[in-house]
């Protein structure tokens, strides 16, 4: 299995382990169910995917394929990052499941949210000078933002150890700082 925030690196845990640790974050290994999270069920898994079915149908006006007629499944991969590994639950399946329409649904509604505030904060920010957009697409608007304000961010940090230094942290010796 992969590991959490080392994606290339692949671990080996017994099959026992494994299946143990599923049922403790389910609560299954004790008596009662410890769990807050997951309760048991007396429905089967097609009767499940008949309500879903159902509901998406007559409420949302989506039929699904039979492809999608799934339920998720439990899985973990471990924490290697923590101390002492702790386990990542994931609920998730590639032909996922009953609910992907209406995932996509949610999505592209979201979308048009966002259009919508893009072209809005567009406006306000050729009207005012302000750009009240935060939004970011992915790392390298960022990036970009940062090479274009560098000026701007040395300034801010430098204001910033002044601030500390004069009130909270006297000793602090920040004359590595230029403010340009």
């Amino acid at each position: 299995m992969p590991a959490d925030k080392a994606g290339n690196n692949i671990i080996f845990a017994c099959k026992y382990y494994y299946i143990h640790t599923l049922m403790e974050e389910l609560g299954s290994n004790s008596g009662s169910s410890s769990s807050s999270t997951y309760e048991n069920q007396d429905v089967t898994a097609d009767e499940i995917i008949r309500t879903h079915t159902t509901i998406l149908e007559n409420v949302f006006h989506v039929t699904l394929q039979q492809k999608d007629k799934h339920l998720p499944q439990l899985y973990w991969i471990p924490k290697l990052h923590k101390t002492p590994y702790k386990a990542r639950f994931i609920a998730g399946s590639s032909s996922c499941t009953t609910t992907k329409r209406i995932y996509k649904l949610i999505t592209e509604c979201l979308k048009l949210v966002k259009s919508h505030c893009t072209s809005h904060c567009k406006t306000f920010l050729e009207r005012t000078g302000f750009n009240c957009m935060w939004i970011i697409n992915n790392s390298m608007d960022v990036i970009r933002w940062r090479k274009s304000n560098f000026r701007l961010i040395m300034r801010l940090l430098g204001i910033f150890l002044h601030f500390i230094q004069a009130f909270h942290m006297p000793n602090l010796n920040i004359n590595w700082v230029s403010t340009p």
